[in-house]
This record gives structure tokens, sequence and C-alpha cells, in this order.
């Protein structure tokens, strides 16, 4: 058995596939049990990790960011804040927010079609792109000579840009890393790429408090009290320009490692039908030696078996026999038609549907809190709806060479707007992060997923109604708690749910749609995620001086227990009865085979089987070996 060593890759700078010769059926699939048995038997992948989750990691930080630009914007732009806490009106806050989002949900599917009709690897550089394209443009922003410019138009154009290559780094980096794990650690892989985005949070948090810092100095003007040719609008101007710029540094470190890993083999074999060249290439990248006994005829483990062929068109069957050269790949006719039947005619929407609703529902509180965090969490933190209008109210008055009175400094502002959140929203979603790891090693992702739903149903309720008792106007140090049940509210979303709608489409579907189906999860999941921002921007929840955020937990709260709900009806399981992965080619035959297995397990056992549509496949290897056979057929 052959015994797979990670190295670091050469510098790879040819993305372009080449041409392929045709293959016969037979010799295709030889070549595809021994792909998988040499990635199945590989160790952890922990680079191919690293290049997904560089990406990953810059999508996090410009997400996030947000959060403290925002109100450094409104500073400098919008004459400081106002009763409402930002000076920004209500519904261009709402539009920058949603910017971003609008963009991913569009980048989600677009580059989730690419990544499949065009390949993974190929759609890789555009993504991160058009993300340092964003980023430059983001960090340039201005109203022009005499506002000749609209900086509200510019910030809005520059934020969706972004997002639309933010939303297509979702479908591609969890496919790749899909794609490439060993089938036992690739839950546990797809966790530690999820867990950049916690990171990404918390650097950015980071990165925000370093900057204010170092430009304290010019930030003591106080809120009372500061006129336009104060110093410290330049420095805040500056201070959220670099933030924004620094995001492109790992943008570039990305686009530089991703160039080291090949094209799917996966997909080289199921897409392109190169055979050859996906086993060179696994061959290469794991360093497995040629001539090793690796099982190519008879034997072969049910856990690996072939990929169904099923949708591959008739024309293109008689096709792979020629021996001319040429390129292998599906009009996208045959493409969309195979979708259809795939996902329609085979019954496989269920499981898609599922995992979009999901992801939807998920993500209209973890945004809509989370990106709203800077008003919320001052909101939690001060306990009080009243002090933060009576020391915000700008004038136009000159601010003093030195600030006089008890009024907060920008400085102090800025300060905490970086902490607080850093505290109360990235710090227990890294802890989250890290339990997520632990914990997907040893439960299935769907049950972990509708467990969660229900813990973060139970959380905002609980926060919903209490939130008028401890919420009490400054009084005493009963908003702690609140601000308590807030930081366990982070802590759950990221080792639940906010991790299993990602990784759980990735072990999902055939090679040829799996792209494109998480893509629409998470396409799904950011409308969820612009209907939440909706919800709290419409409402006016997280305005310092208003008394509505109790109401948004229990609106929350309804969404999760309906996350507990779609999980257990729709959402498949991708490990069998005794709670081991299976294998992508497995999961990837979908409706028809699971029926199948069912079917055969409810004649051999009479123990019922209505309560678990979805999860806990039956374990019988004939079964398994007839099915694998099935498909070579």
């Amino acid at each position: 058995m052959a015994r797979a060593v990670m190295r670091f890759h050469p510098f790879r700078i040819n993305i372009w596939d080449p041409h392929y010769p045709y293959e016969d059926e037979q010799d295709l699939d030889v070549r595809r049990r021994e792909v998988i048995e040499i990635i199945d038997e590989s160790p952890v992948q922990r680079w191919v990790v690293v290049v997904a989750a560089a990406g990953f990691f810059t999508d996090a930080y410009h997400l996030f960011a947000v959060n403290t630009v925002l109100p450094m914007i409104s500073f400098v732009y919008w004459g400081g804040w106002d009763e409402k806490g930002l000076g920004i009106p209500d519904n261009i806050l709402t539009a920058l927010l949603c910017a971003t989002l609008a963009g991913s949900m569009v980048g989600n599917v677009l580059f989730g079609v690419l990544g499949d009709f065009l390949g993974r690897k190929k759609t890789y550089l555009y993504l991160l792109l058009i993300i340092l394209w964003g980023t430059l443009g983001l960090a340039a922003s201005g109203d022009g000579s005499n506002s000749s410019m609209s900086l509200v138009g510019w910030l809005f154009f520059w934020r969706f840009a972004m997002g639309v290559g933010i939303g297509g780094d979702y479908p591609l980096s969890a496919t790749i890393t899909s794609e490439f794990a060993p089938r036992r650690y690739r839950s546990r892989m797809l966790a530690w790429l999820f867990f950049m985005q916690p990171f990404g949070q918390f650097f950015a948090s980071v990165v925000a408090a370093v900057v204010t810092t170092s430009f304290q100095s010019r930030m003591q003007c106080q809120y009372i009290g500061y006129s336009e040719s104060s110093e410290d609008l330049r420095a805040v101007d500056r201070s959220w320009r670099l933030i924004v710029g620094i995001g492109g540094l790992p943008a570039i470190f990305a686009m530089i490692i991703r160039l080291q890993i090949p094209e799917s083999p996966r997909y080289t074999l199921d897409v392109l039908l190169a055979g050859g060249k996906a086993l060179d290439d696994t061959k290469s990248y794991y360093l497995a030696v040629e001539g090793d006994n690796i099982p190519t005829e008879g034997g072969v483990n049910p856990r690996r078996g072939g990929v169904t062929r099923r949708n591959t068109h008739e024309g293109r069957q008689g096709a792979q026999r020629q021996s001319r050269p040429r390129k292998l790949r599906p009009t996208f006719e045959e493409w969309w038609s195979g979708f259809k039947t795939y996902f329609i005619t085979e019954g496989n929407l269920i499981h898609l549907a599922g995992t979009m609703v999901a992801w939807g529902l998920l993500d209209a509180a973890f945004y809509g809190l989370g990106l709203s965090s800077s008003g919320t969490i001052q909101k939690l933190w001060d306990g009080d709806s009243t002090a933060m209008s009576s020391i915000l109210t700008p004038s136009n008055a000159t601010c003093p060479a030195t600030p006089t009175g008890t009024g907060p400094t920008v400085y102090s502002t800025l300060k905490g707007n970086a902490w607080h959140p850093m505290v109360v929203v990235s710090l227990p979603a890294l802890l989250g992060g890290m339990a997520m790891i632990y914990v997907i090693q040893h439960s299935r992702p769907v049950k972990v997923q509708s467990l969660f739903f229900g813990v973060l149903a139970i959380l905002f309720f609980v926060v919903g109604g209490l939130f008028q008792v401890l919420f009490n106007n400054g009084q005493g140090n009963q908003h702690w708690g609140l601000v308590a049940l807030y930081w366990f509210c982070q802590f759950f979303f990221n080792m639940g749910p906010n991790a299993t709608t990602f990784i759980i489409p990735a072990e999902q579907f055939k090679t040829q749609y799996r792209c494109t189906a998480h893509g629409l999860s998470a396409a799904v999941g950011k409308f969820g995620s612009i209907v939440g921002q909706l919800i709290i921007g419409f409402s006016g929840a997280n305005s310092p001086s208003s008394e509505k955020l109790w109401y948004i937990f229990l609106i929350f709260g309804l969404f999760m227990l309906l996350g507990v709900i779609v999980t257990q009806l729709t959402v498949p399981d991708s490990r069998d009865a005794t709670g081991e992965s299976m294998s992508l080619e497995e999961l990837a035959q979908g409706q028809p085979h699971m029926r199948t297995l069912r079917k055969r397990r409810s004649q051999k056992t009479a123990e019922p089987q209505w309560w678990n549509r979805w999860h806990t496949l039956p374990l019988d290897p004939a079964y398994r070996m007839e099915a694998g056979a099935g498909q070579r057929q």
C-alpha cells in the first residue's frame, strides 16, 4: 500500500490545462481507483489547507473589518456621530453593509459554476485579482475635488466588487480542500479551513486596534467641540484607509501560493476524463512511488469505488475512445442537462435545498448581529441607551489643543470600538472554531448542526426574554449578563452551524456539480445575511438610543428553531453507521444509491427507519461492493 508524504510543492505558473488524449473507459476506472487509493492513504494535507486558508482568511478580514472602518468613515465624511450613534444615514449604512454581501451572493453562484465548468484552479487567480483590485479601489475612495464624485457610490461599488471575489472563494476553497483531503481527515481539514473566518475576524480587530493606537497622539480631540480643520480628521481618514489596505497583503500571499497546487485530481478524472494526467499529478503531489502495490483491478475498497458515469453523454463516451488529443470539457448545454438530471430527475434537490435553507437561516442571524456588532456591542457594553447620545453630539467649535471637559476623545472611542468587539465577538468565535476542529473528528456534522441550532435558539430566546430586565439604562451591573449571553451566542455559532453549513455541502454531490452546489448554498446564506441586515437596519435596533434589540433576538431565535427542523428533515449526513466518513465517490451517488441501501437495510432488519431518512446509512460491505461495481458498468 502506498504511503504518501506531503511536501512543499515547487512553484507552478502554468495554470492552464494542456490538451489531454481520450482514454478508454476501463483504463479511466483503473486510474480512478489508483488516484483515490493514493489520496486516501496519505496523511493530513496541511499545505492544501494553508493554500485554501490564505484566501479564506483574506475574505474574513474584509468582511468584518467594516465594523471598525464604518465608524471612522462616519467621523470623517458625515461629521461624526449623531444621537443614533453614527452620522451615516440609516439607508446609506444599510446599503454599505449589504454591498459586500450582495457581491458575495453573485460571486458564490458565478464562480461556483465556473469552478465546475472551467476548473477549480483556473478560477483561483481571478478571485484574488478581484479581491486585490477591490481592496486598492476601496482604500483610495474619495469624493474628489469639491465633491465632484459620489463617495457613497464609490464605496458601494468597491465593496460590491470585493464581495464578488470573496463570494467566489467560498465554493472553490471548500471544494479544493474536500477533493484533496484523505477521507478520514476530510471534515477536520474543512474545519481548519473554516477556522480562518474567526481568525480573520480577530485579526481585523487587532489591526484596527494597532492602527488606532499608532495615531493616538493625533486623535485627542473630544467629540464635543471639533472642527473639520482638526488633525483628528486626517488621522482617522488615514487609519481606515490603512486598515483596508493591509487586507491586500494576505491576498498577494494567497495569489502566490495558490499556484503551487495542481488541478484537483477528481476534477481531472470526472470532468476532463484525463486519468493519466490525474494519476501523474496525484503521484507528483503526494509523492507516491511508481510501482507501489496499489490495487488496480478487483478487490477495490468499496469506500473508494468509482464515480457514476450516468451523466456523461453518449457523444462524449464515444469520443472518449478516440486517440486524437483534444480537450474533453463538456459544453454548457451538456453540463446543464446533467445538472438537471442529477438534482431533479434523481431527487438530489432535497439535499441541495436543505443545505441552502439551513445556511440562509444561520447567516440571517450571524451576519445580522455580526456586521452590526459595533452598535450592538456598544449598547450592551454600556448598558445605557441614553449615555451615547448625550456625549456624541458634535458641534462646530474648534477642538482645543488640550482637551477639556469629561467627554471621550476620538481615540478613546475608536479604541473601544476596536477592543470591545474583539473581546465579545472575535474571542468567543476563535474559541468556538477551535472547539469545532475537535468536535468534528468525533461527531456527525449533521448532528452537530442540529444540536447547536437548538442551543442558539434557546440562547436567543433567553436574551430576548431577559433583555428588558438586564438592560436597565446603566443602573447596576446587570447588563454584563447580556454581554455574557452574547459571548456564548458567538461561541456556539462557530462551534456549530456557522462551520457545519460550510462543511456539509463540500462533502456532498458529484464532482461535476459540487462547486456549484456549494456556491448555491453559500449564496442563499448571503441572501439570508442581507435579510438580517435589513431587519437590523430598518428597525434601528443597533442604535445606542434604541431599545428594540430584544425582539430582534426573538426573531433570530425563531430562525434557529427553523434551522433545527430543516437540518433534521433535509440535510444529508456524510458518515456511515459507525461514524466514519464516507468517500466522496459514494456520497456523490446521491438519492438513488441511498434509497437502495435503506430499502435493503429495511428488508434485513425490523428496525424502524422513518426517523432517519437521511442519516446513519447502513454499513453492509456487500452492499457497498455491489454498488461500487454498478457504477463502473
